[in-house]
Parts: structure tokens; sequence; C-alpha cells
């Protein structure tokens, strides 16, 4: 897979390689950050450390809501997830898949997105 960073903003590209599922990319954008996320502010009141799993992140990516499940993930539209405070953690993600490409946003305030996306490169997730 080939990632593009842009550090300053936390915008980002992953183009798939060869062999290599979109879907499954997007989803391990999702849970990296979701695992690399600490409570913050009154997030820790919240805060949870219920896993979320791939099979959760491409329900997600399906469309679904688990805002039941996941308090703080946005409902989504296919192919398109945001994710604010989940569990009380600092997630600040959107995850989009376009053009067979994951695109995307990690907010840079509370947290690296290079460490979350070296995650899914080193496919930890």
């Amino acid at each position: 897979m080939d990632i593009e960073l842009s550090p300053a903003t936390g915008n980002f590209e992953i183009t798939p390689g060869p062999g290599e599922d979109v879907r499954d990319i997007a989803a391990a954008v999702i849970v990296s950050s979701y695992e690399n996320g600490d409570p913050v502010g009154m997030g820790t009141l919240r805060a949870h450390w219920t896993q979320l799993t791939k099979e959760m992140a491409l329900r997600m990516l399906d469309g679904e809501d688990v805002s039941h499940d996941y308090p703080g993930a946005s409902p989504n539209k296919k192919d398109s997830v945001y994710m604010d405070y989940v569990f009380g953690r600092c997630c600040k993600t959107m995850v989009k898949i376009v053009d067979g490409k994951v695109v995307g946003r990690i907010s840079t305030r509370d947290r690296d997105p290079v460490v979350i996306l070296q995650a899914v490169e080193k496919g930890e997730f």
C-alpha cells in the first residue's frame, strides 16, 4: 500500500497495493484510530476499554448505525465513517472509500496521525 499523509492537517490518502482490499484497509484505519485513542477531558468519565473489532469497523463501513454499541460513532453512510469521542476516546477521524482509495482526516489536536497510519501499514489491525 502507498500512504500519503499531510502531518500538519492530518489529511491522508491510501492506495491499496496488488491483492489488498480497500475495505480491509479502511477498517484497519478505523480500528487503529480507536485503539490509539485516549480519553480526553470529559471523555475520562465515559472511558470504556471495549475493543473495536475489524468486523464492527466493516459494519460501520456498510453504513450500519453502531452508535448504540459505540457511543460517539456517528451514524454513517456507506463507505464513509466519522468517529468523534468513541467511549470517551478521542478518535476525531473521518474515513471514506473514494475511487478505490481510502481517504480521510485524523485530527492532529490530541493525537499523532503518523502513529495511527504506521500501525495500519504494519498490519497491526
